[in-house]
């Protein structure tokens, strides 16, 4: 009954019922249902009642649809009351939504979300709407038809990365970090990131021996129980495993903040960096620690400063010759 009593008001904008846009004429209400007599024969429609019939109901649907319109509109200047609105032009550079596939991701040794989702410059070449809502873009000799809400104005005087590989910056347990001791070091550490405390993060060491960054596989670092030696080997006979992680502490403050390389590193599962991030490693003219060659402990990782002549650092020098000269000595004994 609820929706009879719907169909049959008349709208206060259209001045007419639901039925009667849809149908073209009046509904026949219930009280008329039972009232009204059927005529025994039924009353053929002639070729001029069909096309009565026709106009007007041709001339309904084109006033729905006007009045849809200024309802779309009406919202729209609601909604637009708040915010930047962009006017576009044909010959306008913009930049559009796209999705990376996900042959495009594995290419970037990435997961698409790390992914841009927009790319540009295209340049308009047709408005494909009266309202300029619609247009056609040409990008790189294909042609894509985008709303503009899926368009933005394109202002830079360079195109992005081909991939546009996002580093996410938010480091957390488990995240995999480069990191250096001193802002002039040529070497990076590779770790994962235990715990982030306040601004301070705790990082377990992984080595390797290999010179090549693509063939390196990372193996975690321990110190021997109970001699306290570095290896690679897990201990089994320690009270607390966790304490003989060989681990580092780096500060995410604003003064410490450069000694991060790559804040999220991503590994395969045969413990090798992936390809994307091998790339990244390798703009930045640095080369990775080798386990036994270059690496040398740093256990008072936390003490480590930044100006040039400070005692921290003169002691901090002196701790990590001392544990160089020790590598040394232990290589020359096993020759």
């Amino acid at each position: 009954m609820v929706a009879l009593a719907w169909n049959c008001t008349d709208n206060a904008i259209t001045g007419i019922s639901p039925f009667e846009a849809e149908h073209g004429m009046k509904p026949r209400t219930a009280a008329e249902t039972f009232l009204e007599t059927p005529p025994k024969d039924g009353l053929a429609a002639g070729a001029d009642d069909l096309r009565k019939i026709a106009i007007s109901v041709k001339a309904y649907q084109q006033q729905a649809a006007q009045i849809q319109a200024l309802a779309k509109t009406r919202t729209a200047q609601f909604l637009n009351k708040t915010g930047h609105k962009f006017d576009y032009e044909v010959g306008d550079r913009v930049a559009f939504f796209i999705p990376p596939s996900q042959k495009e991701a594995q290419k970037a040794g990435r997961k698409a979300k790390h992914l841009l989702k927009y790319r540009g410059p295209a340049v308009i070449v047709e408005s494909l709407s009266n309202n300029g809502t619609h247009y056609r873009l040409l990008y790189k000799g294909r042609n894509y038809e985008r709303h503009v809400m899926n368009m933005r104005p394109y202002n830079s005087d360079t195109a992005p990365l081909l991939h546009g590989i996002v580093h996410d910056q938010n480091i957390m347990p488990g995240s995999w970090v480069a990191c250096l001791d001193d802002i002039d070091d040529k070497q990076y550490h590779i770790g994962k990131v235990l715990s982030v405390i306040d601004d301070n993060i705790r990082v377990h060491y992984f080595g390797t021996k290999s010179p090549n960054l693509m063939h390196a596989v990372w193996l975690p670092l321990w110190r021997s129980y109970p001699s306290q030696d570095i290896t690679v080997t897990k201990p089994t006979n320690a009270l607390d495993l966790d304490a003989q992680r060989l681990t580092g502490t780096w500060s995410l403050s604003i003064e410490f903040d450069n000694l991060i390389v790559i804040p999220n590193i991503g590994m395969t599962a045969g413990m090798r960096i992936n390809a994307a991030s091998r790339k990244s490693l390798m703009d930045t003219g640095k080369s990775h620690h080798r386990f036994g060659h270059t690496w040398t402990s740093i256990a008072i990782r936390v003490l480590q400063p930044t100006g040039k002549n400070s005692k921290r650092r003169r002691i901090f020098k002196l701790l990590s010759s001392l544990r160089t000269s020790r590598i040394k000595r232990t290589r020359l004994r096993n020759r």
